[in-house]
């Protein structure tokens, strides 16, 4: 387990969000990821091998992939052939295929992101993360992108499920109908994908969700 506490203390000034952070956090299990949204991708790649080089045992190799053209650094920890752990930097709001989303969601999530504070082991250390409507936000438009093809995803939902009420509710609905829209067809098209059941609404899965879980508590 890999001491994660000195590298989030060495970007403290930055401007920065970890998205989908595990309630678990700073804990981890192999294969996990750490996903990064930030305004300069370079610079916090370079955080993160500094801290590695000072707290990060010789027998893990590191891997780091750039892709310039998306914005998006990728480190990888490996221990042989197997994913120990991995950061995924963003410095603009990952391809999604079947949601079309506004670049400005980027940094409106970046902005009004807020520091949790922990402590473990007597040492304090705080992560940013996104406000609630926009972790649910990104959440259900992660769960939208790969529900078919992951059903793991569903977590997503059932973070959403425990997480909203009325009140909450109507903020997420107005900044998801902001920020993002289903593709036409013929994008769907050029995209080879299926186009999206008609009426595939949030508050429809919400109610079908809700239904399928009152059945596995009856059964």
């Amino acid at each position: 387990m890999l001491n994660l506490i000195p590298f989030f203390d060495s970007i403290d000034s930055e401007r920065y969000c970890v998205v989908k952070l595990s309630e678990g956090f700073p804990t981890y299990s192999p294969g996990d990821d750490i996903d990064i949204f930030c305004y300069e991708p370079d610079r916090i790649a370079k955080k993160i091998l500094e801290w590695a080089n000072q707290h990060i045992k010789k027998d893990l190799e590191i891997k780091v992939i750039s892709q310039a053209e998306y914005n998006h650094v990728t480190i990888d920890f490996m221990d042989g052939r197997a994913i120990h752990l991995r950061f995924d930097i963003y410095g603009q709001l990952p391809l999604y295929k079947k949601v079309l989303i506004k670049p400005a969601l980027f940094e409106n999530i970046i902005d009004h992101s807020q520091p949790v504070c922990k402590k473990i082991d007597n040492i304090n250390f705080c992560v940013n993360i996104p406000d609630l409507i926009d972790d649910m936000l990104l959440r259900y438009i992660e769960f939208i992108e790969w529900y078919n093809i992951r059903p793991d995803k569903i977590k997503h939902l059932d973070y959403i499920m425990d997480k909203i009420d009325d009140e909450k509710k109507i903020r997420f609905l107005n900044k998801l109908h902001h920020y993002t829209a289903i593709p036409v067809y013929q994008d769907l098209q050029d995209s080879k994908l299926k186009p999206p059941k008609r009426g595939l609404s949030f508050l429809k899965i919400l109610k079908r969700y809700r239904a399928d879980r009152k059945q596995v508590h009856k059964g």
